[in-house]
């Protein structure tokens, strides 16, 4: 083997919805946003020509599942709020003993000078 490896940064490295899609730009993310709006709005739509049989007498209602949804992941948004509340440790739980919280050698941290 002659040369050097051809290396890839993740600068260079294709993202996978631009190769699936080609949205790697605003312009292109904007554009598949709205695709998504129409499809949804597109199926909201449908649900006010036909007649859905629901087994709940709600679930006839027009639009049901996509509102029903939206007020589900609502809840579930300030659910996840009001636990962290009582979940998340204090900045100082740790204490002054923490790994975290030694002085680290310049090797350790790869700040020593490479040899030429």
């Amino acid at each position: 083997m002659t040369g050097s490896p051809e290396t890839r940064t993740s600068a260079s490295a294709p993202m996978p919805g631009s190769i699936l899609l080609g949205i790697d730009t605003a312009r292109g993310g904007r554009i598949a946003i709205w695709c998504l709006v129409l499809i949804c709005a597109g199926l909201a739509a449908g649900g006010f020509v036909g007649h859905i049989h629901g087994y709940f007498e709600i679930e006839e209602l027009p639009a049901f599942y996509g509102w029903f949804g939206f007020l589900i992941a609502l809840a579930l948004g300030i659910a996840a709020k009001i636990i962290s509340a009582f979940l998340r440790r204090k900045e100082d739980y740790y204490g002054a003993g923490s790994p975290s919280l030694e002085e680290h050698p310049a090797s350790d941290l790869g700040l020593e000078a490479p040899d030429a």
